[in-house]
């Protein structure tokens, strides 16, 4: 009998696979923005295979999401480059700060039980701001209803994962040490958003093979 965790970290891992098999249905060429993003998501499906299976088996694997928290941050903010290549040095900056940030976090922690929480939270708050800028850039230009352009729904799903992530990385470790109940209910919500986060995403896919006239087989 699967425990409510175990389930959970199921979901997550259905979830991106999903996601990458709609990135699937899209042919090439995909395009700077969806080839960036097929990066993200292999990795993401690769990532959370591990830490499903480290779960299960009772492993730590806080030190495998801190080493995955910096390379997504680096390929979510590349995705805002290609978006709006005007914005580069801002973004490159605040991708300095965000690592910096989480190499700090990594040399001063100590208990291998958790992520690097106040590095990835900083990145994870850098991550919200752009991908609203982001959001409100689309309001602002695109023709038409906004949920038919793929990108919404790309750029909200990412949104909303990194909104509920900030605030919960950052009092984890604290909460967790006081009330753990609290502190497994909070995480509840990173995931469950993590998996609207991936739905979101196969949604945008889709779109744009629908809108292309271009499913593969």
């Amino acid at each position: 009998m699967l425990t409510i965790q175990e389930a959970k970290s199921l979901l997550t891992l259905a979830s991106v696979a999903l996601a990458c098999v709609a990135w699937l249905r899209m042919r090439p060429p995909r395009g700077r923005l969806f080839k960036r993003l097929g990066v993200l998501l292999w990795l993401g499906f690769a990532v959370e295979l591990l830490g499903t299976g480290t779960f299960l088996f009772n492993v730590p694997n806080g030190p495998i999401y801190t080493v995955y928290g910096g390379i997504e941050f680096t390929l979510v903010l590349s995705l805002v480059i290609i978006e709006r290549p005007e914005l580069r040095g801002l973004v490159l900056t605040a991708g300095v700060f965000g690592l910096a940030a989480l190499l700090l976090n990594i040399y001063f922690e100590t208990d291998s039980r958790f992520m690097a929480n106040l590095g990835i939270m900083t990145m994870a708050s850098i991550s919200s701001v752009f991908m609203l800028n982001l959001l409100w850039h689309l309001a602002e230009h695109v023709e038409g209803q906004l949920w038919h352009e793929p990108r919404v729904w790309l750029f909200l799903g990412l949104l909303l994962h990194f909104v509920a992530l900030a605030p919960t990385m950052g009092s984890m470790k604290f909460i967790w040490n006081r009330y753990p109940i609290v502190a497994i209910n909070l995480w509840t919500i990173v995931q469950v958003l993590a998996i609207a986060r991936y739905v979101l995403t196969g949604i945008a896919c889709l779109k744009t093979a629908q809108r292309r006239g271009a499913f593969a087989a």
